[in-house]
This record gives C-alpha cells, structure tokens and sequence, in this order.
C-alpha cells in the first residue's frame, strides 16, 4: 500500500544518510591519515653494474684434488661455502664457516675471514646454490643435482650454527634447482631451474609454493647457470663459461622487467693462472657483494678466492620530529653524499633532543642542524621539541615601594613574566573545566534531542499505523457494500 511504501521510502532515506555519514568518516580519515611515499634503499639503477672491481677479501685452498667451492651465503657471523668433493652420494661435501666480523657471536674478538668451524658429513649432491633466511634462521641449498633418486626438484635445509642438515623441501617433480635468493621485503625466494625447466626465474613464497614463473633466461654468452642472489629488483648471477676460454661474465636480470638488462665481464685482477671460475654471489650487506672463484694457478695450485665488491646504492633517511619545522621527512640519498639536517622550533620551544639511528646526539653542539656523511647505510633521525622553561626573573612593575600595596606592606612589586609556551599551557590549563562543562552540555543536549527524535519517529510510526488500519477498514467495508 502507499502508507508503506512510504515508511520504506523513509527506512532507505534514513539507511542512506547513515552511509554516506559512515562513508564521508571514512573518507576523511583516510585523508587525515595520507599516504607513505615510496622510498625505499635499492641499487642506483642498471648503470650501477657498468664498472664493477673486485677486492679480494680472503682465499683458502680446496681440500680435495677435485673438489670445487660451489656456493657461498653470509648470515649473521659467518660466511658459509659448500665445496663439492664430487657428484657421488657415497663421498661427503665439505662445508665451511669462516668469522664475517672481528667477534665472534659471543662478542670474543677473532681475525676477521679466519675458519670458524668446518664440517663434513653429508653430500650436498652438487650444492650449487645457497640462501640464508635470518626470519628463519635457516640455510636452503639449491642441490642442482638428484643422484639420490628423490631428490629431484628438491632443497636440503641447514643449519647455520652447526652446520648439518636438518631436512629436504620439495619443491617440484619438473625440474632440478640451480641457485637459489632471498628477498627479506618481501619473504620470498627466488629460484632458477635447470635446463629441464628452461633456466626459468620463479617466485616462491615462504612456503615454497610458486607465485610468478618469470619464464626462461638466456645463459649467453654461457651455457648454464651458476648461482643467483637477489637485491632488490636485481636477480645477479654467473653464466657457465667453462672451457670456452671468453672469460667470466655477471648476467643482471630485473624481475620487474622480466628480463635480463646487463652481462657484464668479470676481471678479478688474477695474473697467474690457468683456470679461474665465478661460482656463487651473495650480499654481505646494502649493495656490497661477495663473490667465490675457483683458481688453478700456473703451478697446480687450487684455491678459492673470496671477492667484494660495492655498487652505486640509494639509501633511505628518514628525519621525524613535531613542535617545530625539520627537514623532509623521507629521502632517497646515493652511497657516499653528505646529507644535511636542519630544524627550527615554533615559537615557545626549543631542542631537546636528537638521535641519530637511536643512538643520542649532543645537541650542544648542533643546535640548528645536523650533517650525515659518507652515507653507506639508512638512517633514521629523529628531532623532539618541548615547551620552553617558565622564566623566574622578575619584571618591575613601575610603581615605586609601598605604592598600591594592598597589604601595607612596603617592598617592590613583580610579575611573574611567562613565555609564549608557557603562557599556552596556562590557558590550557585554564580552559580544562570550561571544556569539560561544555563537553558535558553538549552530550546532554544531544542526548535529548536525540530522545525527542525517537520519540518523534514513534508517534510519525503510530500515526501511519492508525492511517492504514483506517484505509483497511475503509476497504473491508466497501468490499461487504
């Protein structure tokens, strides 16, 4: 009937104003809150790989007369290898750990790069890759081989104290896995298979599930793959070039881009040799890199050098601070520049701290600014502000001893002078039981007039009730008519 159709027209009228209320609070809240800029610390695009050297950190020899340094990640204290004595199950792989800092984990000192432990009972089948995930706290092998027949498409687990291994992951029945990274932004690895699988560049997530086949990637000028790191946008790894005698070469795969957009040559600076070879590459931090590489010198000698390198990198500064003006908040800075930081208080407050990174500054002596230099690394700095102190000085008055002194006591009159902070908190203070009794009033009033619209609803309610049962009766008496 028309009564209700116009009680439903008012329900919807009604439901709508709710929605749009809800809808406009949202709305502003969202745009109170804004939005983060994207900054974040990355390699300073694909220029960075186009003049790359090499430092030579550390070398050690190899301990079999076929054994070959396969593989190499970093984790918190050490630097771990896999040489891989041979692709025979009954032979074990040697595993390696050597101090990355000047202390041990335990805070001990210890000579930088010297051999933390070793270990050798498990073949690695070929061991051609490694990744440590510090989320959690494990090492994941890329095995590249299966002379275990089930160990196809499969990653060995280790543990980065002890060194053993501590179970298998199976990742697929298609293909075998030749390096493996990982990308602690986003808690994924990033894989590449063998020739079976195409060389294809695949996503896992951190379950190993598959997320993005990037599909095949070229290994020329090589023939094969060795293994990968990840940094960024960045998939880096060694095209095989074993025996082709055209020297070393670094592919830079951008997962973006799906596509490989460098091959760089390798020159390690190696004079006497016979055969060198580029296996492995991980990060040791924010652009610097470390690379192994097998050498036969002239003599027969066989050994494995340990390089670094450090590319061109934006970092990110993050300056934060209130109660007074500082420098932009998010900045993307290259390796190496000095960025300065200035800030100013409002009126009434003044500096009271500074920290850099979290550690404190001395703000005595950078009252107005602060430099950061030679930037290897992100920084946070934060800025705070308080209210300035109340001021005890007194402030004469004029009047002379004695004049319009209420008391009858003689003496000098003062005031009490107060600073634009201090003044601010005053009134603050003052204005503390004027605002609760107005937030009180306001509650109340809308409390009532929030009753007097209910009850307003219930009567229009009643009296459109009454109308159709009205009409009701007008009909049934018309219909016995």
């Amino acid at each position: 009937m028309k009564g209700n159709k116009e009680i439903l027209r008012g329900k919807h009228g009604r439901y709508r104003r709710i929605r749009t209320a809800i809808c406009m609070m949202a709305l502003s809240a969202a745009v109170l809150k804004g939005t983060a800029a994207d900054c974040r610390a990355e390699i300073a695009g694909d220029e960075a790989f186009s003049h790359i050297t090499w430092e030579k950190l550390f070398e050690d020899a190899l301990l079999t007369p076929n054994g070959v340094m396969q593989s190499v990640c970093v984790t918190e204290h050490y630097i771990i290898s896999i040489e891989n004595t041979a692709d025979d199950p009954g032979q074990p792989d040697t595993v390696s750990a050597y101090y990355r800092n000047s202390v041990d984990e335990n805070g001990q000192p210890v000579q930088q790069y010297s051999l933390a432990k070793r270990v050798a009972d498990t073949d690695w089948e070929h061991g051609n890759g490694m990744a440590y995930n510090p989320n959690t706290g494990e090492i994941y092998v890329a095995l590249y081989t299966n002379t275990h027949g089930d160990n196809g498409g499969c990653l060995y687990v280790m543990d980065p104290n002890t060194l053993a291994l501590k179970g298998k992951i199976k990742v697929s029945d298609s293909y075998n896995i030749l390096g493996i990274g990982y990308r602690r932004e986003e808690n994924q690895y990033v894989i590449q298979t063998d020739g079976t699988g195409g060389y294809s560049i695949k996503i896992l997530d951190e379950n190993f599930q598959l997320l993005d086949d990037q599909g095949p990637a070229d290994p020329s000028p090589g023939y094969n793959f060795q293994d990968l790191c990840v940094s960024g946008d960045y998939v880096i790894n060694f095209p095989l070039t074993y025996g082709m005698n055209i020297g070393e070469y670094m592919h830079v795969y951008s997962l973006s881009r799906r596509t490989t957009v460098a091959s760089v040559p390798l020159d390690f600076q190696l004079m006497d040799y016979i055969q060198i070879e580029a296996e492995s590459i991980c990060e040791l931090e924010q652009g610097v890199f470390l690379t192994i590489v097998n050498v036969v010198d002239s003599s027969g000698g066989r050994r494995c050098c340990f390089y670094r390198t450090v590319l061109p990198y934006y970092f990110t500064v993050n300056v934060t601070g209130d109660k007074g003006t500082v420098t932009e908040g998010s900045t993307r800075v290259s390796r190496g520049e000095s960025y300065p930081i200035t800030y100013t208080p409002n009126p009434g407050y003044e500096l009271s701290a500074l920290a850099v990174d979290g550690t404190p500054v001395d703000i005595a002596a950078y009252p107005d600014g602060y430099t950061l230099e030679n930037i290897q690394s992100d920084h946070t700095v934060s800025v705070n502000f308080t209210p300035e102190p109340v001021s005890s000085e007194p402030v004469p008055t004029g009047a002379g001893e004695g004049e319009g002194d209420d008391s009858g006591k003689s003496g000098p009159r003062v005031q009490m002078a107060l600073k634009p902070a201090d003044a601010e908190r005053g009134c603050k203070g003052s204005l503390i039981l004027p605002a609760v009794v107005v937030s009180i009033a306001v509650l109340v009033i809308s409390w009532y007039l929030f009753v007097l619209h209910v009850r307003r609803e219930r009567r229009r309610k009643q009296a459109r009730a009454k109308l159709a049962r009205q009409r009701l009766q007008w009909e049934m008496a018309a219909e016995e008519d």
